[in-house]
């Protein structure tokens, strides 16, 4: 802003001074110091343009309308781009019946460190994580050399984006107001050229003396290596799990094999012997009754015959019930709760069942009839072992009698 005649006065004195309107805050005229100071952004114009803060020139020239103005801590921009802090004075003052505010600049006392400072330039372009540096109002001010390198973009080009393309605008706002310190996020971003990366970006407020916020800075790390392998982890874990659930299952195809029949597929004599252990020891709490039908086919035959009966028997279990194939020919049925009453009218209904059958085999229809013997709890005996010998002592006095019956014990 070169000197004018019409400000004679002003150039000589030796502080810094710029001369605003107060009607539509147009700078006027900067002194020869002002022009040291600032550069070339002295120039005439919306003086807003010289302050980083536009707000700090509003509240100055609406103070000097009533009377003297100061703000300790003016951030003013100067040719280099850096900021330049001053203690700002302003004074009304008419010149040929024109109101303008006179502004006397001096050196802040305590300033915060301008992160566009040459100490700062070093540490900022040096960086091995991306930096970025936003002013107050949430535009870019600046970023570093890895910064752009992560996004793919020359500076031209990020300055032209908005910063919502990398930065959550509403958590800007919230550090900018105060209600938060810093935030840290972990999120995909995407580069110019398209291919994805992972980042960890932490973002915080740079105040001055005062704690305002000046600026905001985020830093940016590269994390895609570290996500690649917690992916690499996650599915070698998945497949662990899928072969866990694998082994499983075949221990439990296993367990099943140990404890049933190969050929019928019900459960075998050891299983059964042991259930039966535990349900006297409950039905004994309980006072209940317990019945043991023994059955055994009449005819000799082969495995269809015995595959058709033993499914006919397992469809005939209820609840707690349960039956194995005990012998060759014979199984045993386990009736939890069942008198012997019950016990016999449902051995029936099974003996006539078998007697009905007809299956086709080779060419052949094969039939059958079974012999069944039934002792209870506790009239017949009080262990397993004891109710299964009068249950098959049963069955032999059913088969003794012309077989295809049903006797009871006792």
């Amino acid at each position: 802003m070169p000197p004018s005649a019409a400000f004679p006065w002003i150039d000589p004195i030796p502080h810094p001074v710029l001369l605003v309107a107060l009607d539509g805050g147009r700078a006027a005229f900067a002194n020869r110091r002002a022009r040291e100071k600032l550069g070339t952004t002295a120039q005439p114009g919306p003086a807003a343009a010289i302050f980083s803060e536009p707000d700090d020139l509003a509240r100055l020239l609406e103070t000097a309308r009533t009377g003297p103005a100061r703000l300790d801590r003016v951030a003013l921009k100067s040719a280099e781009g850096t900021h330049v802090w001053c203690r700002v004075e302003a004074e009304r003052t008419v010149i040929e019946g024109r109101e303008y505010a006179l502004l006397t600049l001096a050196d802040a006392q305590d300033a915060p460190a301008d992160p566009r400072s040459a100490l700062w330039r070093a540490v900022f372009d040096q960086a091995g994580i991306g930096i970025v540096l936003l002013d107050a109002a949430g535009r870019f001010l600046d970023a570093n050399p890895r910064w752009l390198e992560l996004f793919g973009y020359t500076w031209d080009d990020a300055r032209a984006l908005r910063p919502s393309a990398s930065l959550d605008q509403g958590r800007i706002g919230a550090l900018l107001r105060g209600e938060t310190a810093q935030y840290r996020v972990e999120q995909a971003y995407v580069r110019q050229d398209g291919t994805p990366f992972w980042g960890d970006l932490s973002v915080g407020a740079l105040r001055d003396a005062e704690g305002a916020a000046r600026y905001v800075m985020g830093f940016l790390l590269d994390i895609t290596a570290h996500k690649r392998a917690e992916d690499q982890l996650h599915e070698a874990n998945e497949r662990l799990e899928m072969q866990l659930l694998e082994n499983q299952r075949l221990q439990e195809q296993l367990a099943g094999l140990a404890i049933r029949d190969g050929l019928t597929g019900l459960f075998n004599r050891r299983y059964m012997e042991a259930t039966l252990h535990r349900e006297l020891s409950r039905v004994g709490r309980d006072n209940q009754p317990l019945s043991i039908v023994a059955m055994q086919i009449d005819q000799r035959t082969g495995d269809p015959l015995l595959k058709t009966v033993a499914g006919l028997l397992h469809s005939q279990m209820r609840g707690a019930d349960l039956a194995c194939r005990y012998d060759d020919a014979v199984f045993v049925a386990v009736l939890p709760g069942a008198p012997l009453l019950n016990a016999a009218r449902r051995a029936e209904s099974w003996r006539t069942a078998v007697e009905a059958l007809a299956i086709d085999h080779a060419g052949e229809t094969l039939c059958c009839t079974v012999s069944i013997g039934i002792a209870e709890y506790p009239r017949h005996g009080l262990s397993g072992d004891q109710l299964l010998a009068q249950a098959d002592s049963a069955l032999r006095l059913a088969q003794e009698a012309g077989r295809n019956r049903v006797v009871t014990w006792g």
